[in-house]
């Protein structure tokens, strides 16, 4: 059996076709997506360069630079809430000099609800009628509702009462 030092100098030796070329390969991500417009980045600078505007103000103006008014909204806001951007008297301003992704924030935890009692309408209620019941009291019927073990205790403290 040869040994491993001998085995490893015979793959020194081995060589390859393509040795000496050496080509890269750029893979593309099929789950990566593509930026179509940057209207983050557009309504962070825009706020920046323009301090002081209402969000209305700013929604209107990224509208006229052909973004959805309704994205720049909801970014104002989420600038907010990131700590991004700060509200002074209805006017935005940066709290930052440049732009970062937005991070989602946890959420918070919902609040137990309050519980309230509802008005209970008391009702008059209206004595119920005891229904007559029939004590069938025949040997047949009371060993027919008894288990084996259970007649078989009656025929005991029977026997003792009869056998006295």
């Amino acid at each position: 059996m040869p040994d491993l030092q001998t085995e490893l100098k015979k793959l020194e030796t081995l060589s390859f076709d393509d040795e000496g070329s050496t080509t890269e390969i750029t893979m593309t991500l099929p789950h990566a997506f593509k930026t179509s417009n940057n209207v983050s980045r557009e309504t962070f600078n825009y706020i920046k360069d323009n301090p002081g505007l209402r969000r209305v103000q700013i929604a209107h103006a990224m509208a006229d630079r052909g973004f959805k008014k309704s994205s720049a909204l909801a970014l104002s806001s989420q600038f907010v809430r990131n700590g991004m951007a700060r509200v002074v008297d209805g006017g935005m301003f940066v709290a930052q000099s440049e732009y970062t992704p937005i991070k989602s924030l946890p959420k918070k935890a919902k609040g137990v609800a309050k519980v309230t009692a509802k008005k209970v309408q008391e009702a008059i209620m209206e004595t119920p009628v005891q229904p007559i019941v029939s004590h069938d009291t025949s040997v047949k019927t009371l060993l027919s509702r008894m288990s084996v073990l259970q007649a078989r205790e009656m025929y005991d403290e029977l026997k003792k009462i009869f056998a006295s």
